[in-house]
């Protein structure tokens, strides 16, 4: 993995897989800029609470050690939104986030789930290449 980061473009480049838009995919962000390698402007690409918690239903995230309540904790830390219900509630309807504060979500899962060794980024790259991507592959197959 290897990201380069534009920061007058926000454009995020990744040369080897796409995890990202593999979440983006399955959550209901997906579309023709996350498809492709360069997500371009991703300011407006934003991704609801609501869907978050659905990914990670769906791609069965969930475990002893990343549960709907400690994910609500990660990402109400990222938000300093102490409000977030732990569920797929009408309470979290305008909770959105960026591509940024997402990528951290992700990040700080990969770290709580302690895939790979070493660094954060190496245990991300970790965390993306053995389970992320492969989920996504069986859930929405040909599309990832």
């Amino acid at each position: 993995w290897e990201f380069k980061f534009d920061e007058k473009k926000w454009e995020v480049l990744i040369e080897t897989g796409d995890c990202a838009a593999a979440s983006g995919q399955i959550a209901g962000v997906g579309g023709p800029t996350l498809g492709h390698p360069s997500f371009g402007e991703v300011s407006d690409v934003t991704l609801g609470f609501n869907n978050l918690l659905k990914m990670f239903e769906t791609f069965e995230l969930y475990d002893p050690n990343i549960t709907p309540k400690r994910l609500k904790g990660i990402v109400a830390g990222i938000l300093n939104d102490a409000d977030l219900a732990p569920q797929v509630h009408h309470t979290n309807a305008g909770v959105e986030l960026t591509m940024e504060e997402y990528l951290e979500v992700l990040l700080k899962v990969a770290v709580i789930k302690g895939e790979g060794k070493g660094l954060p980024h190496k245990m991300f790259e970790s965390f993306c290449s053995r389970v992320f991507i492969p989920i996504a592959q069986r859930k929405i197959p040909g599309r990832i």
